[in-house]
């Protein structure tokens, strides 16, 4: 009987990979035949081949992680990581972010990933012909659903951007739903270093399969988790506290449950207009755009280009040179659905033209078949006050995470410490390895095999 912290099985650069780094003069987690190489290397060491080492090329990650599974199945056991079904669709190819150009790094960094995993451990991928069957899951689940609701939406009626969404094996008997990336701007251009979640308030119980899942969700580096429910994210937060650290930026989500007064053009001061952003209008507004290290440039201009989007400009801009001409005020529809990036230049606030954006927006939106939210930060008492006047409610908090894994060796000593209190439980005396097969308690200390 092997004893072994359950922990350790849910991250997939976990004892396994402390082990090939060892055994095979360090050469770890690495690209190509020296991967496969180490593998083979690792278990001649151990002297047990792992199963199925014919590498597959489908996708860089998901290779890696069948490498994992493979070495601690040598290990461990095959009962440990049970293989995929044999028997996959072909891989879906995934438009390519547009590469960096002289903005640097204000535009999405080029993806690595540039194929989609057909399948996760726990998880699959929804094809797009029941998509809209999803979506009308989702619009079941209102509001709770609202965010991940109107990102599907907005994927299937403007496709602003390029989303993959997920289900459990057995949905909906486990309805957690997953979408990659989570945000436009990942760090590192990888298509799973962030996601979206949502799971219905009633069956968060199903969340344990995000613990488990280790083919999608890489738990040992960082990932970026987009506004989801805090209820969603508590649970989370319960399993994650061993692995690392978490930075939380929370908002309140406020609806529009009644139609503001539509905005008459006599309200509008002379000196200004109110028309629609064009894409030219895209940097003015990222620069100052407090998330833009999530959000690319990119995504801002084809938000502008497809949904609604407005600016208050001055009259006389047309006498201003091209480079200089920036809208005063403005406001968006994000690909998320929600009426976000509401800002005001220093020089023309405190002059109303919050709510006139507000207002014509609103109204775009619920046009277009949108439900009009917005997300605000709970000591932005201005805004708050602004949206209530407006016809808006507030629903419930929501979360964005960043998620920053400790060193895979403190993680592994607090496994090994909680290996041995399982080990000892039912004895003080310290039990050794039996020869004959009925005992065998693996402990993995620093990167080595004890």
């Amino acid at each position: 009987m092997s004893v072994v912290s359950t922990a350790t099985l849910a991250l997939p650069c976990g004892g396994a990979d402390a082990i090939l780094c060892s055994t095979t003069g360090g050469r770890g987690l690495v690209e190509g035949e020296g991967w496969w190489d180490g593998v083979r290397s690792a278990a001649s060491v151990l002297g047990t081949a792992p199963q199925d080492t014919t590498p597959h090329r489908a996708a860089p990650q998901y290779s890696q992680q069948r490498a994992r599974r493979a070495l601690s199945s040598a290990i461990l056991g095959p009962a440990l990581h049970p293989r995929p079904p044999k028997q996959q669709p072909p891989v879906v190819k995934s438009s390519p972010t547009p590469p960096a150009n002289t903005l640097g790094p204000l535009r999405s960094p080029p993806q690595r990933e540039m194929e989609v995993v057909p399948y996760g451990k726990n998880f699959r991928l929804v094809p797009e012909d029941e998509l809209p069957e999803l979506l009308d899951y989702l619009s079941q689940h209102l509001p709770q659903s609202l965010k991940f609701q109107q990102t599907l939406k907005t994927f299937l009626t403007d496709r602003v951007w390029d989303f993959h969404f997920y289900v459990t094996k057995d949905w909906p008997q486990d309805p957690v739903v997953l979408h990659f990336p989570g945000i436009t701007h990942p760090p590192n251009g990888l298509l799973y270093e962030s996601f979206s979640v949502f799971c219905p308030n009633d069956r968060l119980d199903a969340l344990q399969l995000l613990q488990t899942e280790d083919m999608l969700i890489d738990w040992t580096r960082p990932l970026y988790l987009n506004f989801t429910p805090k209820i969603i994210f508590e649970k989370l937060q319960e399993f994650y506290t061993h692995i690392g650290s978490i930075e939380t930026v929370e908002g309140d989500v406020y609806i529009s449950v009644q139609d503001p007064p539509p905005l008459q053009e006599t309200e509008l001061p002379p000196e200004v207009e109110l028309r629609q952003l064009c894409k030219k209008d895209a940097k003015a507004i990222h620069d100052l755009y407090p998330a833009r290290d999530m959000e690319c440039l990119d995504a801002f201009e084809k938000c502008i280009d497809t949904l609604p989007a407005y600016g208050i400009f001055a009259k006389d801009a047309a006498d201003v040179e091209d480079a200089e001409k920036r809208p005063a005020a403005w406001m968006v529809q994000s690909y998320y659905g929600a009426m976000f990036s509401m800002q005001t230049l220093p020089e023309f606030r405190r002059k109303g033209y919050g709510i006139f954006l507000a207002k014509r927006l609103t109204a775009a939106v619920k046009k277009r078949g949108y439900v009009p939210f917005v997300v605000i930060r709970p000591e932005n008492a201005a805004s708050q006050s602004l949206y209530l006047k407006l016809g808006f409610e507030k629903l419930y908090q929501t979360v964005r995470a960043v998620l920053q894994p400790r060193p895979i060796s403190e993680i592994q000593t607090d496994e090994t410490q909680s290996s041995s209190k399982c080990c000892h439980a039912d004895s003080a005396n310290e039990i050794n390895h039996q020869e004959n097969g009925k005992i065998d308690c693996l402990e993995i200390k620093n990167g080595e095999l004890a």
